[in-house]
C-alpha cells in the first residue's frame, strides 16, 4: 500500500509540474471547456513517459505438432476408465503409480482435459506484443476524440510534451502533431492486424 501510495503522489507531482507549462494549461483548459476533464486521467496519463517502449507486433501461434494425437490419447484413457471389467494404471513423473477407474478418471477430469485441450486446438491463437507507451497514447487520443466532436491533436501534445518534460523523458514526437499522430495510426495497424491474423 505505502508503494501504491508513493507512485500515486510521484505521479500526482508529474502532472502538476506539467500543468505548470503555459501550452499545457492552455490546452487541459479548451479540453475541459469542450467536456473532457483530463484531472479525471491524471495518473494514466503521467505515467505514460515512464511505460516501457518496444516494437509492436503480432504473430500467429502455431498448433504443436502431433497435437490432436494427444487429444485422442486422453479420450482413449477415458473411454478405457469409465469401461466396466477394464483396469488402468499410470505412473507419474515422481514414479507415484495410480491405480483404479476413480483414480484415473480424477487425473483425466472426466474428458475435460481432452475437451478443453480439443478446443484450444479448435481456436487461432494470436499473441501481439504491445509496445505499452503507444497504447496508452492511442488509447487517451481515441478516448478524447470520441468524447468531442472534433480532433483536439495540438491540444494533446501539448500535453503530452509537458509530461514528459516534467518526467525528465525524452519527448518521442518532437517533430510535430503529424508524428503523433502517425503513431496512433500505427497502434491502430498493430491491432487490425492481429484481428486479420486471429479471423483467417
Amino acid at each position: 500500500m505505502h508503494r501504491s501510495n508513493s507512485r500515486l503522489a510521484y505521479l500526482s507531482s508529474i502532472w502538476e509540474q506539467a500543468k505548470k507549462n503555459k501550452q499545457a494549461k492552455k490546452a487541459i483548459e479548451i479540453l475541459k471547456q469542450e467536456g473532457m476533464d483530463l484531472e479525471t486521467m491524471r495518473h494514466a496519463i503521467a505515467v505514460i513517459p515512464l511505460l516501457p517502449k518496444r516494437r509492436a507486433r503480432s504473430r500467429l501461434l502455431p498448433l504443436p505438432k502431433g497435437a490432436w494425437r494427444v487429444v485422442r490419447f486422453l479420450r482413449e484413457m477415458a473411454e478405457f476408465a469409465a469401461t466396466p471389467y477394464s483396469e488402468v494404471q499410470v505412473r507419474d513423473e515422481q514414479g507415484i503409480m495410480y491405480y483404479g477407474r476413480g483414480v484415473v478418471r480424477e487425473l483425466l477430469k472426466s474428458g475435460q482435459l481432452a475437451d478443453s485441450l480439443e478446443k484450444a486446438l479448435g481456436c487461432h491463437w494470436v499473441v501481439t506484443e504491445v509496445n505499452a507507451r503507444q497504447n496508452a497514447v492511442a488509447t487517451l487520443y481515441w478516448e478524447v476524440n470520441e468524447r468531442i466532436s472534433r480532433p483536439h491533436d495540438r491540444e494533446l501534445f501539448d500535453v503530452l510534451h509537458a509530461v514528459f518534460a516534467a518526467a525528465g523523458k525524452k519527448f518521442p514526437w518532437e517533430k510535430s502533431v503529424d508524428a503523433l499522430r502517425k503513431s496512433v495510426d500505427h497502434e491502430l495497424h498493430v491491432r487490425q492486424a492481429a484481428s486479420r491474423k486471429v479471423s483467417r
